[in-house]
Protein backbone atom coordinates (compact mmCIF):
# COMPACT_ATOMS: atom_id res chain seq x y z
CA UNK A 1 0.00 0.00 0.00
CA UNK A 2 1.03 3.55 -0.71
CA UNK A 3 1.67 5.93 2.19
CA UNK A 4 -0.17 9.12 1.94
CA UNK A 5 2.47 11.43 1.33
CA UNK A 6 3.00 9.40 -1.84
CA UNK A 7 -0.50 9.28 -3.05
CA UNK A 8 -0.61 13.47 -2.44
CA UNK A 9 2.43 14.18 -4.20
CA UNK A 10 1.16 12.18 -7.13
CA UNK A 11 -2.26 14.09 -7.32
CA UNK A 12 -0.44 17.55 -7.07
CA UNK A 13 1.72 16.09 -10.03
CA UNK A 14 -1.52 14.59 -11.80
CA UNK A 15 -3.42 17.80 -11.15
CA UNK A 16 0.03 20.32 -12.15
CA UNK A 17 1.07 18.44 -15.20
CA UNK A 18 -1.90 19.53 -17.68
CA UNK A 19 -1.39 23.51 -16.01
CA UNK A 20 2.15 23.15 -17.27
CA UNK A 21 1.57 21.89 -20.18
CA UNK A 22 -0.83 24.95 -21.43
CA UNK A 23 1.46 27.30 -19.95
CA UNK A 24 4.17 26.09 -21.87
CA UNK A 25 2.14 26.43 -25.11
CA UNK A 26 2.43 30.18 -24.42
CA UNK A 27 6.29 30.30 -24.53
CA UNK A 28 7.92 32.01 -27.36
CA UNK A 29 8.86 29.21 -29.79
CA UNK A 30 9.96 29.79 -33.37
CA UNK A 31 7.22 28.92 -35.68
CA UNK A 32 8.81 28.35 -39.12
CA UNK A 33 8.26 29.13 -42.54
CA UNK A 34 5.65 32.00 -42.54
CA UNK A 35 8.27 33.83 -40.24
CA UNK A 36 10.25 33.96 -43.38
CA UNK A 37 7.69 35.80 -45.27
CA UNK A 38 8.73 39.25 -46.80
CA UNK A 39 12.24 39.23 -45.96
CA UNK A 40 14.29 40.64 -48.50
CA UNK A 41 17.48 38.74 -47.50
CA UNK A 42 19.49 37.17 -44.45
CA UNK A 43 23.36 38.04 -43.60
CA UNK A 44 25.22 34.42 -42.63
CA UNK A 45 26.59 34.34 -39.35
CA UNK A 46 28.80 31.76 -38.13
CA UNK A 47 29.57 31.56 -34.65
CA UNK A 48 33.03 30.00 -33.34
CA UNK A 49 33.38 26.53 -34.33
CA UNK A 50 35.34 24.37 -31.75
CA UNK A 51 38.85 23.34 -32.49
CA UNK A 52 38.64 20.13 -33.58
CA UNK A 53 36.03 20.71 -36.41
CA UNK A 54 38.53 23.74 -37.59
CA UNK A 55 41.09 21.13 -38.05
CA UNK A 56 38.87 19.05 -39.77
CA UNK A 57 38.77 22.08 -42.49
CA UNK A 58 35.32 23.55 -40.92
CA UNK A 59 36.26 27.42 -40.38
CA UNK A 60 33.82 30.39 -40.03
CA UNK A 61 34.51 31.69 -43.46
CA UNK A 62 34.24 27.98 -45.27
CA UNK A 63 30.61 27.06 -43.45
CA UNK A 64 29.52 30.83 -44.07
CA UNK A 65 30.95 30.31 -47.97
CA UNK A 66 28.62 26.77 -47.79
CA UNK A 67 25.41 28.26 -46.34
CA UNK A 68 25.68 31.13 -48.72
CA UNK A 69 26.07 29.24 -51.90
CA UNK A 70 23.03 26.83 -51.25
CA UNK A 71 20.87 29.55 -50.46
CA UNK A 72 21.87 32.43 -53.19
CA UNK A 73 21.50 29.32 -55.33
CA UNK A 74 17.53 28.91 -54.85
CA UNK A 75 17.95 32.92 -54.97
CA UNK A 76 17.94 33.89 -51.72
CA UNK A 77 19.60 37.29 -51.39
CA UNK A 78 22.73 36.82 -48.95
CA UNK A 79 23.89 40.45 -47.38
CA UNK A 80 27.51 40.61 -46.32
CA UNK A 81 25.85 42.39 -42.78
CA UNK A 82 23.13 43.09 -41.10
CA UNK A 83 23.30 46.80 -41.89
CA UNK A 84 23.31 46.04 -45.54
CA UNK A 85 20.07 44.58 -45.08
CA UNK A 86 17.35 46.94 -45.86
CA UNK A 87 14.67 45.46 -43.58
CA UNK A 88 13.49 46.66 -40.45
CA UNK A 89 13.78 42.68 -39.31
CA UNK A 90 17.33 42.71 -40.26
CA UNK A 91 17.54 38.91 -40.43
CA UNK A 92 20.53 36.60 -39.93
CA UNK A 93 20.68 33.01 -40.03
CA UNK A 94 22.85 31.78 -37.14
CA UNK A 95 25.06 28.69 -37.46
CA UNK A 96 26.39 27.44 -34.35
CA UNK A 97 28.22 23.66 -33.71
CA UNK A 98 29.02 22.31 -30.15
CA UNK A 99 31.84 19.75 -29.72
CA UNK A 100 31.14 16.83 -27.19
CA UNK A 101 34.55 14.30 -27.58
CA UNK A 102 33.29 10.61 -26.36
CA UNK A 103 35.36 8.32 -24.44
CA UNK A 104 35.94 6.28 -27.32
CA UNK A 105 37.72 9.06 -29.53
CA UNK A 106 34.11 9.70 -31.27
CA UNK A 107 32.26 13.18 -31.53
CA UNK A 108 29.29 14.47 -30.81
CA UNK A 109 28.34 17.41 -32.51
CA UNK A 110 25.63 19.49 -32.00
CA UNK A 111 24.53 21.77 -35.28
CA UNK A 112 22.10 24.14 -35.24
CA UNK A 113 20.70 26.74 -37.23
CA UNK A 114 18.63 29.20 -36.29
CA UNK A 115 16.84 32.46 -38.22
CA UNK A 116 16.66 35.20 -36.41
CA UNK A 117 15.25 38.95 -36.47
CA UNK A 118 13.44 42.23 -35.13
CA UNK A 119 10.11 41.34 -34.20
CA UNK A 120 7.79 44.10 -32.24
CA UNK A 121 5.67 43.19 -29.70
CA UNK A 122 1.80 43.55 -30.09
CA UNK A 123 1.24 44.65 -26.52
CA UNK A 124 3.82 47.09 -26.08
CA UNK A 125 5.76 49.29 -27.98
CA UNK A 126 8.85 47.10 -27.25
CA UNK A 127 11.06 45.01 -30.11
CA UNK A 128 12.47 41.60 -29.37
CA UNK A 129 16.07 41.83 -31.10
CA UNK A 130 17.73 38.78 -32.25
CA UNK A 131 14.08 36.73 -31.77
CA UNK A 132 14.56 33.09 -32.92
CA UNK A 133 11.50 32.74 -35.88
CA UNK A 134 12.95 29.71 -37.64
CA UNK A 135 15.01 26.90 -36.85
CA UNK A 136 16.58 23.31 -37.14
CA UNK A 137 19.30 21.80 -35.64
CA UNK A 138 20.73 17.61 -35.64
CA UNK A 139 23.18 15.88 -33.21
CA UNK A 140 25.60 14.05 -35.53
CA UNK A 141 27.61 11.01 -34.25
CA UNK A 142 30.88 10.83 -35.59
CA UNK A 143 34.76 9.43 -35.79
CA UNK A 144 37.86 11.61 -35.25
CA UNK A 145 38.40 11.09 -38.60
CA UNK A 146 35.14 12.05 -40.26
CA UNK A 147 34.35 15.02 -38.77
CA UNK A 148 34.61 16.66 -42.22
CA UNK A 149 31.32 14.95 -42.62
CA UNK A 150 29.56 17.40 -40.77
CA UNK A 151 30.12 20.13 -43.60
CA UNK A 152 27.48 17.74 -45.09
CA UNK A 153 24.70 18.09 -42.70
CA UNK A 154 25.09 21.80 -42.29
CA UNK A 155 24.62 22.15 -46.40
CA UNK A 156 21.40 20.15 -45.80
CA UNK A 157 20.24 22.26 -43.26
CA UNK A 158 20.74 25.15 -45.36
CA UNK A 159 18.71 23.29 -47.87
CA UNK A 160 16.08 22.58 -45.32
CA UNK A 161 15.93 26.57 -44.85
CA UNK A 162 15.71 26.97 -48.37
CA UNK A 163 12.64 24.94 -49.12
CA UNK A 164 10.93 26.81 -46.52
CA UNK A 165 11.85 30.40 -48.04
CA UNK A 166 10.71 28.89 -51.48
CA UNK A 167 7.57 27.91 -49.77
CA UNK A 168 6.47 31.57 -48.50
CA UNK A 169 8.32 33.63 -51.50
Amino acid sequence: MRSPCFLIAAAVLWIALPIGAASAGQLFVPTGRSTLRALPGVEVLVETIPAALQSAGLTQPSVRMDVAQVLQTGSVVVFPTQAANPSAAKAYLDVRMTLLALPDGSFAVAVQMHLRQTVTSLVAESKIVNAATWETGRLVSVAASDLSQVRGEIREMAEEFLADWKAVH
